[in-house]
């Protein structure tokens, strides 16, 4: 409840409805001013687990991103408005492991990725990686050997590749010539679908692409 007290029903008072009420009455309107009502309520229960409140993490880790010495940060957690020095720092250390194997996997899959797709022999045919790789000249994309010295152009190369490629598949089912096209001239999405909840949308996509 105190990383996300939204998700956890406090707004609707579902399922902290005397907490609820208790922050009610401090003049607050739990439901046009929510940002404020968790924010108060994560402060409340700071005392009770302090370990749990991603607010309190946030801005500790906000303030030794700005560079605040160990003693800005102490006093704000006596103020029981972030967590403490120490925290900040194990919280930090975690984040930046957590990264860095994010990374390590994100590297791997780059490389492999042009180990399958990429050849230097293919810049002729037209669609593969290869060819499109001249068309928009990138020439820091040279292949699988370059991309743990170069991780950031090869996967931004792949990135922006599958964004056309999806472009293209959608402009073309739906009837699409031209970007400024308002609306498709065929499978057209039925009428308010942008109203309904993401669950939806997202089986309505699903029928659109044959799943």
């Amino acid at each position: 409840m105190l990383i996300n007290l939204r998700k956890s029903g406090m707004i609707e008072g579902h399922r902290v409805p005397m907490f609820t009420s208790y922050l009610s009455c401090t003049g607050h309107d739990v439901v046009k001013e929510h940002m404020n009502v968790i924010t108060a309520g994560t402060t409340l229960l700071h005392s009770r687990n302090a370990e749990m409140s991603a607010l309190h993490y946030n801005v500790g880790l906000i303030l030794d991103h700005g560079g605040a010495t160990d003693e800005s940060i102490t006093t704000m957690h006596r103020l029981g408005l972030s967590m403490s020095a120490t925290s900040v720092k194990r919280k930090r250390k975690q984040l930046v492991t957590r990264q860095k194997e994010k990374l390590d996997q994100g590297i791997v899959a780059t490389k492999l990725m042009y180990q399958v797709f990429y050849k230097e022999s293919s810049c002729a045919d037209k669609g593969t990686l290869a060819q499109l790789r001249n068309i928009v000249n990138r020439r820091e994309v040279t292949g699988k050997e370059a991309v743990i010295e170069k991780f950031r152009p090869h996967y931004v190369f792949l990135e922006d590749t599958l964004k056309a490629y999806v472009l293209t598949a959608a402009t073309d089912h739906f009837g699409i010539t031209s970007l400024h096209d308002e609306k498709p001239t065929c499978h057209a999405p039925r009428p308010l679908l942008f109203l309904k909840d993401k669950a939806d949308q997202y089986s309505w996509l699903l029928f659109m692409i044959g799943m």
